[in-house]
């Protein structure tokens, strides 16, 4: 879609679009959890609903905890940027929308290098961003753990029951022949070098 548009920045440029009601019930148990720590582990937990080709793994520590995200399968290398760049802005945009005015700078390592137009990158307040900073290609977000312990303003407990019940529902389908037609779906939506390969379907299904 970037040569197709002319353009190079369109990860960043969605990334910033994505708002929490794009990922429909996950999103809103992210909306009703108690804390930024339990909406960061929500979303690890389910993150497979909203990008399969994609994995999402949190660990809280007593001083910092970090967000990673990596490919879970091999994907041609303008996808993976694609993907990696809407993953690292669109996660600033959903910690920035639940904290507002609490949220404190942070730091995100990308392991894509510096765009031409990492001035955009800037105008991310109070995100901190290092490119080329990851060894493998990844994100890694690091907030200090007094920062996710924040409550979340739209805290509810048994509407964010309800959403993890629906979440758990919709990841046991994932496995589902329905859930491979819309995985082929995204990466004909997505990819400009290939298609997924039957062994690479099969390593998603584990």
């Amino acid at each position: 879609c970037a040569r197709a548009s002319g353009r190079d920045d369109l990860g960043l440029l969605l990334g910033r679009e994505v708002k929490l009601s794009s990922h429909e019930i996950l999103g809103f148990g992210i909306l009703t959890s108690p804390t930024l720590d339990y909406a960061l582990g929500l979303v690890a937990r389910y993150y497979r609903l909203v990008n399969p080709w994609m994995q999402l793994k949190y660990r809280r520590g007593p001083e910092q905890s970090e967000l990673y995200l990596q490919p879970r399968t091999e994907l041609p290398p303008t996808t993976l940027r694609f993907l990696l760049e809407v993953g690292a802005v669109s996660a600033h945009q959903q910690i920035k929308s639940q904290l507002g005015a609490r949220l404190t700078p942070y730091e995100v390592h990308v392991s894509y290098g510096e765009p031409r137009y990492a001035a955009q990158y800037r105008e991310l307040r109070r995100a901190r961003f290092h490119f080329a900073s990851e060894p493998l290609p990844g994100v890694r977000i690091v907030l200090d753990t007094a920062l996710v312990a924040q409550a979340i303003p739209m805290a509810n407990r048994s509407a964010l029951k309800m959403a993890e019940a629906r979440c758990e529902e919709m990841l046991r389908k994932v496995t589902q022949v329905s859930g491979v037609t819309q995985w082929v779906t995204m990466m004909l939506r997505e990819s400009t070098d290939s298609l997924p390969t039957r062994e690479e379907l099969a390593r998603l299904l584990n």
